[in-house]
């Protein structure tokens, strides 16, 4: 796990100074000082997590309970502030895996950023979603709804895309490209089933 050309987290180098002198082996004072790192990775996001539901039931419902408007209060209803929280709490743990695991393998850092990425563009497409939600009652029409349906559908196809790409750590374009032409050959083969699907999408 160790890579000394990389400087571990101060933190770290100050536990393992002691664990040394503790008598500990390179071995184990390795593996306790990889623990308490996972360790600090999590108890950053439950803080974070911990300070955003906070700020959002108090401070954000709050102030979308005096508001005058009523969007604000469907967005609240679709929780699309509880998942721009989730992002960012993805986002914290994409930026500080460079920092805590510093000096460990980068297989594992990789890892966790992969696993970062994907979960923020998960719950990035969720909001998107959160928030076509909310304009449905906003627009009092029912024309808006296959409109709606389908952005969502585009935005979970795109998503899922990245994700597969952010996985196979390819270009999403490749992969756009790839399924454009996929697309295309599909769209010929089920015409008929499209211009259904469409129809009926019109019609609610």
């Amino acid at each position: 796990m160790e890579f000394e050309t990389v400087p571990r987290f101060f933190v770290l180098q100050w536990i393992e100074k002691y664990l040394f002198q503790w008598g500990f082996s390179d071995a184990a004072a390795d593996l306790i000082t990889f623990l308490v790192a996972c360790g600090l990775a999590v108890l950053l996001l439950w803080l974070l997590n911990f300070i955003g539901t906070w700020i959002l039931t108090h401070i954000v419902a709050l102030a979308v309970h005096r508001s005058r408007t009523l969007w604000d209060d469907f967005l609240m209803r679709r929780h699309f502030f509880n998942r721009i929280i989730k992002c960012l709490t993805g986002a914290l743990l994409l930026f500080s895996a460079r920092i805590i695991f510093a000096g460990y393998n980068p297989a594992v850092i990789t890892g966790i950023e992969v696993t970062a990425r994907v979960f923020i563009t998960v719950m990035g497409a969720l909001a998107c979603g959160s928030f076509l939600d909310a304009l449905k009652p906003i627009a009092k029409q029912k024309s808006i709804k296959g409109i709606v349906q389908t952005a969502k559908l585009v935005i979970y196809i795109i998503a899922g895309i990245i994700g597969i790409a952010i996985l196979l750590r390819k270009d999403p374009t490749q992969l756009l490209v790839g399924l454009g032409a996929s697309a295309a050959i599909m769209s010929l083969v089920f015409k008929d089933t499209i211009l259904g699907f469409v129809a009926s999408i019109q019609i609610s």
